[in-house]
Order: structure tokens, then sequence, then C-alpha cells
């Protein structure tokens, strides 16, 4: 948390610090298992989490997701490729299959890329992946990234932003 004044307000918001002991863990871990169980789980796995994504993340890594990337389930949910009906039965079952674990880590990790872009601003990254973008012809980085190629896209454009290479 940093606090900036600015015409005599106190604005005060959420960064996040890979270099904080309380911000260690990467970004994408937080948002798929929470803050407390992703401790846990880098310390077991020690980064190695295919077992996971094989068996079926929670199935609440979608709504930590949503909620850090401030979206709502008719928004995010057509990202992953799922119906509202899919939702329903993995939210019964409790865990995700494969494939939709794998997108919701890709948008984890677009997620943590993002925010270090923008030097931990959660904010600036969330609204830099809503916002249309002129190296994908009006598509948001987020739309992009509702295939693999695209995602790889967006990763390259963080990549070249974060480089000074024009885009």
């Amino acid at each position: 948390m940093i606090t900036v004044e600015r015409g005599g307000k106190r604005l005060e918001k959420e960064v996040f610090r890979p270099d904080q002991d309380e911000s260690r863990l990467k970004l994408e871990t937080v948002i798929i298992f929470g803050a407390r169980r992703g401790a846990e789980i880098r310390k077991q796995q020690q980064g190695e989490y295919s077992t996971f994504f094989r068996e079926g993340l929670p199935v609440g890594a979608i709504e930590r997701l949503f909620k850090f990337l401030g979206v709502s389930n008719a928004e995010g949910l057509p990202l992953l490729s799922l119906t509202s009906a899919t939702y329903s039965r993995r939210k019964g079952k409790g865990k995700l299959d494969s494939t939709e674990s794998d997108r919701v880590y890709r948008y984890a990790k677009l997620s943590r890329l993002a925010t270090e872009m923008f030097h931990g601003d959660k904010e600036a990254a969330r609204g830099w992946l809503k916002t249309p973008a002129h190296a994908f012809k009006g598509e948001t980085p987020l739309e992009r990234a509702r295939t693999e190629y695209g995602a790889d896209q967006v990763e390259q454009l963080i990549g070249r932003i974060r480089h000074g290479i024009p885009t």
C-alpha cells in the first residue's frame, strides 16, 4: 500500500511489490489459490503446479481472477469460454477441468505481467488489460487472450512496452 498526497487529499493505492515479504508470492499464485493457501502451496510445491492443473484448480480461482480483473461473471466467463451453466456445474463439483484451469492460469499470468509492467500498480494493470489496443485492432488484451496464440501476442506486446519498443 502506498500513500500519495494530492491537492490536500490523501490517496491510498494497493501496489504489488514482489520484493516485499508479504508479496513474495507470484501474483498468479495468489489469484489462483488465495494468499494463505497460495503460500502453503508454494512452499510444498516449490513452484511446480502441473499436478494442480491436471487435476483441476479450485473453482474459487475464477472468482479471485474476476475480482482482480474487476469484471463480472457476464464479462469474464466468455473470456474463459465458459457458459454460466457450465460454471454452475463446476461450482457444485468444486473444481475446474484441466482445460479450464489452463485458461485461468493464462489470465492470471497476464495479470501478473501487466502488473509488473506498471511497477506493481494493480489498478493501472487492470485498466490496461481492459482498454482496446491499437496493436490488436481495437480488441482489449483480455479479449485477445481468449486463445493461447492471442495470449502470446499480449505477452509479446507487454515485453515490447517494457523494453521501450514502439508498438
